[in-house]
């Protein structure tokens, strides 16, 4: 059962499930891209506080160690301490510059860069303080872990392995301390970060599936809040709203528009002589035909209920839109849909009437005179394309005209 109640690829992904924390490739995609905008705040605000408290552990450092008394080990373990504090120090500040100037999907690297600068800063610092007696809270060590698995934009599987990491630095380090006490406390410490890394990824999972499962939820919403629940195509809600932007931005610019409004032809007695299961198959037919019209970023097809469609075709030249349309009408006739209640043709077709945009015009106006033209082509007899400032197109025999591949098509 589909728990929305829609057809959509994100309904059809909530159907499916993804207990692997995976989508399918393009909302794989798209769920990333989402992710990766919404970084570069929040890589920012953990670098911010990374340093501040990465500077505070370094003064703190600085007030409550006295090495005027250290035997040459210890003098060497805290020289090395204050380079790992400069060094980190350094990675930190690397990180807020590159998150103010790379792309967002560098964005990734960058916080997995951090992530691993700062287990390793915290497991050696954490070691310096036993090795040198000095007074240090081993819970930083956990306080890190969580903060590894805070919900940043890293993935799960990303997560884990800077955790592993993180519990190796402190093994690592514990085996080869020299005394075994310090020994014997890092790998107690590895240990109870071993529990805290389990705890964690399995919170980090249900965190993130049902991060997925809002994204799913939410974009579905959005997809048809914009589009037509059978056909897929923008609905009219979209289409006026997208209409007036082009208006505004083809006189701004200067640049061509074309409106083309298209009605199925005697559709009604199609649904009565043939159901309407078979009625909304052919309107999700004729969309994809549509569709194929209406590929530049600014252009579209829209379905604006019923039997009636619309194309939107920016900068598109007179000579173009006027081919255009009338390869719509061709395409639809050569689909060969059969159509045995029409007095117009055997099969199903369109009627369509396109306009251009004129010096002044306002949308209401540029949809009037397309509507007009779709009007007489319909009292003219159907099946063919009126368009401003042409010749009527019919099913006679006329000029040929290239379709959108380049093909030569006739009116129909």
């Amino acid at each position: 059962m589909d728990p929305l109640g829609s057809e959509t690829a994100y309904a059809r992904q909530l159907q499916q499930g993804f207990r692997h924390l995976r989508f399918s490739a393009a909302l794989e995609a798209q769920y990333q891209d989402e992710l990766a905008m919404r970084m570069r705040p929040r890589v920012l605000w953990l670098a911010a506080v990374a340093l501040v408290v990465w500077l505070g552990f370094s003064a703190f450092d600085a007030w409550r160690i006295d090495a005027s008394d250290f035997d040459p080990l210890r003098q060497l373990t805290y020289d090395r301490l204050r380079e790992l504090r400069l060094g980190v120090g350094g990675v930190i500040v690397g990180v807020i510059l590159g998150t103010l100037r790379l792309p967002a999907r560098s964005l990734r690297p960058l916080l997995t860069g951090l992530g691993v600068a700062m287990a390793f800063g915290t497991a050696a610092s954490v070691y310096a303080y036993k090795a040198l007696g000095v007074t240090e809270e081993a819970s930083v060590l956990v306080v890190m872990m969580v903060a590894l698995f805070l919900p940043l934009g890293l993935q799960l599987r990303t997560q884990i392995v800077v955790g592993v990491f993180f519990v190796v630095c402190v093994v690592a380090i514990g085996l080869q301390a020299a005394q075994p006490l310090v020994a014997e406390a890092m790998l107690r410490a590895a240990a109870v970060l071993t529990i805290a890394l389990a705890v964690l990824a399995a919170g980090a999972y249900w965190g993130e599936y049902l991060q997925r499962e809002q994204f799913l939820y939410r974009n579905d919403a959005q997809w048809l809040a914009m589009r037509d629940g059978l056909t897929g195509l923008h609905n009219r809600r979209m289409f006026t709203h997208q209409l007036d932007q082009a208006v505004r931005q083809a006189q701004r610019e200067q640049r061509p528009l074309a409106l083309v409004l298209i009605d199925l032809d005697h559709f009604k007695p199609y649904n009565d002589a043939h159901g309407h299961p078979a009625g909304d198959e052919v309107l999700r037919r004729l969309a994809r035909v549509f569709e194929r019209f209406a590929t530049r970023p600014l252009d579209m097809a829209a379905r604006l209920g019923g039997e009636e469609f619309a194309l939107l075709l920016y900068d598109s030249t007179a000579s173009h839109a006027r081919a255009s349309a009338q390869a719509v009408v061709h395409a639809v006739r050569q689909l060969a849909l059969p159509h045995g209640a029409s007095p117009v043709a055997a099969v199903v077709t369109i009627s369509a009437g396109g306009a251009l945009l004129q010096l002044g015009d306002t949308p209401h106006a540029l949809y009037g005179r397309a509507d007009d033209l779709l009007y007489q082509a319909k009292h003219s007899g159907r099946d063919r394309c009126c368009f401003e400032g042409a010749p009527e197109v019919g099913r006679t025999a006329v000029t040929p005209a290239p379709g959108p591949g380049g093909a030569a098509v006739s009116g129909t």
